[in-house]
């Protein structure tokens, strides 16, 4: 059994089922130890196979439905970013049990900055930076739809549904006002650019206090660039937030979205997980915390 489930929708994934997996996909890996990694994924159950390999499975319908998208992405993305990514070096098939595609990975080293102090902020805004803006010079043509490369006024019923599940901590008159102010920003008129679509804690990789991997492009796409600027908000601070913005130089209507992208991942990712991932509703809660002390701020 999963551990936590997080969604209604999930699936049972247990070492056990993923050993048979194997057995019968990739026998020669079988016998390779299997880890569950830690914190838990909110899409995917992660093991470490071995000393270099990660098994991805989504626990979700919704989740696997990314699969091919990323083994079409991920060989394109890796060589033209500055941060490594994964390298997708088996598709296993539905079987024993198990209703979705999954994946075997190269396993990159690093933990989740989800705790003050495990990353260097200046570094990492310059980092995360150059890697957002890398990701907006690759070639768009025939790229999939971000789907949170759309309007962030498509989120609106979602985000006042979950509001009034944080008024015990937040004043909901005022999250009403702020995501009013950044759903009714000008929308993105320019062409589509890649972007990760999902930058947080959750999806970083941090070693010797230095970003050193972007995992998860379950969502990536073509879009508008302003769900990026969410890390600003996610993981960063206000004496830093500007090195980032200095180096991808988004207009002033992109950065107020994408503060708002701060806010949507706090209002619905901060109950949601709640109880479930209290590790990922931490780093939902400074998200939305950020974004509203820098609404505060301006």
């Amino acid at each position: 059994m999963s551990r936590n489930k997080m969604h209604a929708d999930e699936v049972d994934i247990s070492p056990e089922l993923i050993r048979s997996l194997l057995l019968k996909q990739f026998p020669q890996w079988a016998d390779l130890t299997l880890r569950v990694m830690q914190p838990e994924g909110t899409d995917n159950a992660m093991y470490k196979l071995g000393n270099d390999k990660l098994v991805r499975l989504p626990k979700t319908e919704g989740s696997s439905l990314n699969i091919e998208k990323e083994i079409a992405c991920l060989p394109k993305l890796g060589p033209q970013l500055p941060i490594p990514i994964p390298k997708i070096i088996g598709k296993g098939m539905p079987d024993s049990g198990y209703p979705f595609p999954w994946l075997v990975c190269d396993f990159l080293e690093g933990s989740n900055p989800d705790k003050e102090g495990m990353i260097d902020e200046n570094m990492a805004a310059a980092d995360l930076g150059a890697f957002v803006k890398a990701m907006q010079k690759i070639q768009p043509v025939n790229g999939p739809k971000c789907r949170r490369g759309t309007p962030l006024s498509n989120r609106s019923k979602e985000v006042k549904q979950f509001i009034p599940l944080l008024n015990e901590i937040y004043d909901e008159e005022l999250l009403r006002k702020l995501w009013d102010s950044a759903s009714r920003a000008p929308i993105w008129s320019k062409d589509p650019v890649w972007i990760h679509g999902d930058l947080h804690a959750g999806n970083l990789l941090a070693k010797d206090k230095k970003i050193v991997g972007v995992v998860d492009f379950g969502l990536a796409g073509i879009g508008d660039p302003a769900c990026d600027m969410m890390v600003a908000w996610a993981l960063l601070s206000s004496k830093n937030r500007e090195i980032f913005r200095s180096i991808v130089q988004p207009d002033d209507d992109t950065w107020h979205r994408g503060r708002g992208w701060a806010l949507f991942l706090g209002i619905v990712g901060y109950p949601y997980y709640r109880d479930t991932n209290p590790i990922f509703a931490r780093i939902a809660k400074r998200a939305l915390d950020e974004a509203i002390a820098d609404w505060k701020g301006h």
